[in-house]
């Protein structure tokens, strides 16, 4: 640790980067990853992992054990997550951040947001804050801000007033600076839990170390990756300024991720092995129209700008495939404003009223998304022209009806429309053949179509939060159908369906159900079934078969009785 700050003190430009790869702290991170590498791949195969930190030195267990949990669980990767690791593995657990011995620790925990860091700019699609997280967290351990890092299980807190002091929780939610929050993370459907490969290490968070340096402090994060002896990926993310560099002629991707720039130079049209752009999280009010006249780009993504304007310029891009313009400030776009080779456009969280004209031309495309936006209505024309859609995300909305050519589009596999105001869902959903994922959460439906049950590939629906008060018969045709999600809604039974289809996941929590149907001991296939906030009075003798397969949540504050196995 001294001799990283040495380093950090003594900085030049030449020489930092390759003083900081040759330290000893960096050859502590490397083993450190590989420890973690190898045990991952042990909790991968059904092995048992033990952490043992034995001998001289800094104590790692606490670094260890939750660096484990961030590669390996999702759930970790999250905000709320996150915090909940940092209390569990590291204020109960009794490490010390206050005092004399507190110094061994503040190192220990700065190299473990150091190792977070390295797994996020690997993987920034894996997680759902950004690095400014994490050095606000760095920033709440050194400043004292919250009570969090004040106490320890091993002795009383270090200041009498710490009654007064917020949690580091309650900062993080309060706060109104710096999104910490990543505009690339999407977040599982399903809790992932398999693992994260191992980060590229040939990279120095300059953000942190050289915040204060008067010089260094204007070149943050100037990352290079070499693959092959050839420059595939040059990030310059987090810059004030953009200069392009020689660097650039033979770079595949550019990235000015975070970047304080709201321009690009016109001389990036002159490096044409130029395919992938990254604006996200930047000063930018307008699409930097100059990017339109890249000849080979293909992916532009630039996330989580201020942007209200885009150029009809981009419609000549005439490789363009991928555009991410998500949360911006944009209201409305050009008729014409993209190429007709567009495979996938993701517009969510912006301020549209009305969907785009220009997209009706973009017959070639797979992916829309639309959500979180200010839409009242998907028209027709939309479903009669964008028929090779596979995935379509208009959810958080205010549309009242889906349209009835919304059969047209039977190559869709995931169509997402919850929080929005729908009271019905169209005859003819059951055109949706291919459809594998359909979520319709947070509506005010009372009935499902039975033509649903056509809807043959279905393997996960969404129903939570509507009005519903039965199945329709007709699902117990949907053969695929593995996860239900159906809490919230005014269902009085457990679907009888669910004897012949091989439902693994039925959330029916929050309903009217009050008896439970042998049907549910039928179904083998039958892993979860939630009935917490059910009016349940009798449990069946039958329900005690369920326990060495079958999670099962019950509310029993309504039951008058238990079976006798129990």
């Amino acid at each position: 640790h001294d001799e990283l700050r040495d380093i950090a003190l003594n900085w030049s430009v030449d020489l930092f980067h390759t003083n900081f790869l040759k330290s000893l702290w960096h050859s502590q991170l490397t083993q450190i990853v590989d420890i973690v590498t190898r045990a991952s791949l042990n909790v991968a195969q059904g092995y048992p992992v033990m952490v043992q930190c034995a001998g001289k030195g800094y104590r790692t267990d606490s670094l260890l054990v939750s660096l484990l949990q961030v590669v390996n669980d999702s759930h970790y990767r999250t905000i709320s997550g996150f915090l909940q690791l940092l209390e569990k593995d590291w204020v109960y657990h009794g490490e010390v951040f206050v005092g004399r011995s507190s110094r061994d620790t503040e190192v220990v925990f700065f190299m473990f947001l150091q190792l977070v860091w390295y797994y996020l700019v690997n993987a920034p699609d894996q997680f759902e804050f950004t690095a400014d997280f994490l050095i606000f967290v760095l920033d709440d351990l050194y400043g004292r801000y919250s009570s969090t890092f004040l106490t320890s299980l091993r002795r009383k807190p270090k200041f009498a007033s710490i009654g007064n002091y917020v949690t580091l929780q309650q900062r993080v939610r309060a706060h109104k600076g710096v999104s910490l929050k990543s505009a690339a993370y999407t977040a599982p459907k399903i809790r992932d839990e398999n693992p994260l490969g191992p980060p590229e290490l040939q990279v120095v968070w300059a953000r942190v170390f050289l915040r204060y340096h008067p010089i260094a402090q204007r070149i943050h994060d100037h990352v290079i990756v070499v693959r092959s002896g050839t420059l595939d990926v040059l990030n310059m993310g987090y810059n004030l300024f953009f200069a392009p560099s020689s660097a650039l002629s033979t770079a595949h991707k550019l990235s000015l991720n975070g970047s304080l720039i709201s321009t690009v130079p016109a001389l990036i049209t002159s490096y044409t092995s130029l395919t992938h752009v990254n604006l996200d999280s930047s000063q930018c009010t307008v699409l930097p129209p100059t990017l339109a006249f890249m000849p080979n780009l293909e992916v532009l993504s630039a996330r989580g700008n201020r942007i209200t304007k885009v150029s009809h310029h981009f419609a000549s891009c005439r490789h363009l495939r991928k555009v991410h313009l998500d949360q911006n400030k944009i209201m409305e776009l050009p008729r014409n404003f993209l190429p007709v080779t567009m495979e996938v456009l993701s517009l969510s969280h912006n301020h549209l009223t009305t969907v785009p004209p220009g997209i009706l031309s973009l017959r070639k495309l797979l992916s829309l998304d639309l959500s979180h936006n200010e839409l009242r209505l998907l028209p027709g024309a939309a479903c009669l022209t964008l028929t090779a859609l596979t995935e379509l995300a208009i959810n958080n909305n205010h549309i009242a009806s889906l349209p009835l050519a919304i059969s047209s589009l039977q190559k869709l596999e995931k169509l997402i429309v919850s929080a929005n105001e729908l009271t019905t869902l169209p005859s003819t959903f059951g055109a949706l053949t291919a459809l594998t994922q359909l979520s319709v959460s947070k509506n005010q439906l009372t009935e499902l179509p039975d033509g649903l049950g056509s809807c043959s590939s279905l393997a996960s629906l969404h129903l939570s939060s509507n009005q519903l008060r039965a199945f329709p018969a007709s699902l117990m045709k949907c053969k695929q159908l593995q996860f239900i999600f159906a809490d919230h809604n005014q269902f009085t039974a457990i679907p009888t369906f669910l004897r012949t289809i091989p439902v693994k996941s039925l959330d029916l929590s929050m309903n009217s159900v009050s008896t439970i149907s042998p049907v549910v001991v039928a179904n083998n296939s039958l892993k979860n079934l939630n009935l917490m906030g059910n009016p349940i009075k009798l449990l069946p003798s039958f329900m005690c078969t369920l326990r060495d397969r079958c999670r099962l949540s019950l509310d029993l504050s309504h039951v008058e009785e238990l079976p006798q196995p129990v």
